[in-house]
């Protein structure tokens, strides 16, 4: 009861005070509201552990989006049939996991302002995906409108994976795209812009904490010792 009141409270702001221009960004709609339901709840009652209960149901997303048939989260809507087929999993999910994922790179309160600004601004007018882009970019400084267009206009997601970098004290991180079909061309995809925080802690207890988008092979120091 308390994520669907949450819910439909938050298209007050997202769909009410601001309205998407056209059907195509309706999934901002669903998807800001799906995010808001589960930080709302969060914030209500942190003993229902519901980030949790939402990454469970977020699997089936990963498990649509890696089909070779999955779609973008955005697309050209022409026909009733076209905005009906965006009500899915890839929108509430993925669409809310997209987001979830901007919040937790930017930082809330970070990712609050530019929310704030985007409200205040497009209040009681229409408005496309990439405003809210702009808004968060600006009051954060980072580069948020080349992350999220590659998020919402390609389907599938990429693999991150972690190990041991060469020197025993950092780690490789890099990312393996999804098996989907080739492009056209037989070219590989361009990667993924993915935002990353990581925290490291050293044997001692030291601990640093790393912001970067991850687009290919990157080291960074792990503070580990051989004997830690």
């Amino acid at each position: 009861m308390a994520d669907v009141i949450n819910h439909e409270l938050a298209h007050m702001w997202f769909g009410n005070l601001v309205t998407m221009s056209w059907w195509n960004g309706i999934w901002l709609n669903e998807a800001f509201a799906t995010f808001m339901e589960i930080s709302a709840s969060d914030a209500f009652r942190p003993e229902w552990d519901v980030w949790t209960a939402f990454g469970l149901a977020r699997a089936g997303a990963f498990d649509t989006d890696a089909l070779a048939s999955t779609r973008p989260i955005e697309y050209e809507v022409v026909t009733a049939a076209d905005s009906e087929a965006m009500f899915d999993i890839l929108t509430y999910e993925k669409g809310a996991s997209v987001i979830r994922m901007l919040e937790q790179y930017l930082g809330t309160e970070e990712f609050r302002d530019g929310i704030r600004a985007y409200l205040r601004r497009h209040a009681h007018a229409n408005t496309e995906t990439t405003d809210l882009w702009d808004a968060l970019e600006e009051a954060t400084g980072q580069p948020v409108r080349r992350i999220a267009e590659t998020w919402i206009h390609r389907g599938g997601h990429p693999l991150v994976s972690v190990s041991s970098g060469p020197d025993p004290t950092t780690l490789l991180i890099d990312q393996q795209r999804a098996p989907l079909p080739a492009l056209p061309t037989g070219k590989a995809p361009a990667p993924f812009p993915i935002p990353m925080r990581i925290l490291t802690r050293s044997a001692s207890g030291e601990e640093r904490a790393h912001r970067f988008v991850l687009e290919g092979p990157t080291e960074i120091p792990s503070l580990n010792h051989r004997n830690s």
